[in-house]
């Protein structure tokens, strides 16, 4: 049973204090071995200079933990980042930020030592179910006598070796081997990161944030949302606003209007998407992340 993926949007040290250094593409990988199960730290390799990585690491952990050593604006940006999507957060105990708390929802916040942190990570895992399998991908490669190789995050359910899957344009292939933390697997489950080697699908024809799946995951490159703004937006104008979308570990340009009681998101290039997902929305002023909300559809 894998641990559940969490992140560290504004601390790199805290997460490579969490686990060995991993795999580096935008978002940087931290993995750890916690008796039989792995756990997963993801961080952005450089959210100053690509600032869509942090809400990133947001939107695919499934627990923010916001380091309170610099009271700073990336402070600031991962608390919105992670109320507007609604993750479960905990905070260390390097500074008070009884300041930053003030208006927000969170009365009474998880706060932490490293080493109660660590134990905390460490007793926490998936419930896998009948979920679905999902794999988001982040990237794909060619490799000599394998073939193609990806690397990815199982999101749902669990992927075994011969596991027939969808990529979003409707191609089939085959998992021919899995490996997680560079150990050869038969199986992984929800939260492991993994590199699948694959038979059926050109690497090339992959782009960061394809999601493969048991069952066909569409594209849309125009979405129904419903959209809610961070409390510390006012008067802001959503009608023909240019902004970037992020969800999983896509991050494309898009443009806001309103459609009665929800609102159209037009995209710049075509994504996976699925009704009910989450996502973020980044802009050049600040706060950066400004918005976020739930897909109803899409075409």
């Amino acid at each position: 049973m894998d641990k559940m993926l969490a992140c560290v949007p504004n601390d790199q040290e805290l997460a490579a204090w969490l686990g060995k250094k991993g795999s580096v593409n935008g978002v940087t990988f931290y993995n750890r071995k916690v008796g039989d199960a792995n756990l997963t730290v993801i961080t952005p390799t450089n959210a100053e200079s690509r600032f869509s990585d942090l809400a990133n690491v947001i939107s695919i952990a499934d627990l923010v933990i916001i380091s309170t050593r610099n009271l700073d604006r990336m402070l600031g940006e991962s608390m919105i980042g992670a109320e507007l999507i609604g993750k479960p957060t905990v905070f260390t105990d390097d500074n008070d930020i009884s300041q930053f708390l003030l208006g927000s929802p969170i009365k009474e916040p998880d706060i932490m030592n490293r080493e109660k942190l660590l134990e905390f990570l460490s007793s926490q895992e998936y419930d896998v179910g009948k979920e679905g399998t999902r794999i988001l991908i982040d990237k794909a490669f060619p490799v000599k006598g394998v073939g193609t190789v990806l690397l990815g995050i199982v999101k749902g359910g669990t992927v075994r070796v011969h596991d027939q899957l969808f990529l979003s344009d409707g191609t089939q292939f085959t998992v021919r081997s899995i490996q997680v933390q560079d150990e050869d697997m038969e199986l992984a489950a929800k939260g492991a990161r993994v590199g699948l080697a694959v038979k059926g699908v050109d690497d090339k024809s992959i782009d960061k944030g394809e999601v493969a799946s048991e069952s066909r995951v569409i594209r849309a490159r125009e979405l129904a949302a419903k959209i809610r703004l961070s409390r510390l937006v006012k008067g802001i104008e959503m009608e023909g606003m240019h902004c970037t979308l992020v969800k999983g570990f896509s991050a494309v340009e898009c443009t806001l209007s309103n459609d009665g009681e929800s609102h159209r998101i037009e995209l710049s290039k075509p994504i996976p998407f699925e009704k009910g997902e989450s996502f973020l929305l980044v802009r050049n002023a600040s706060p950066r992340i400004f918005g976020g909300g739930e897909i109803l559809g899409g075409e």
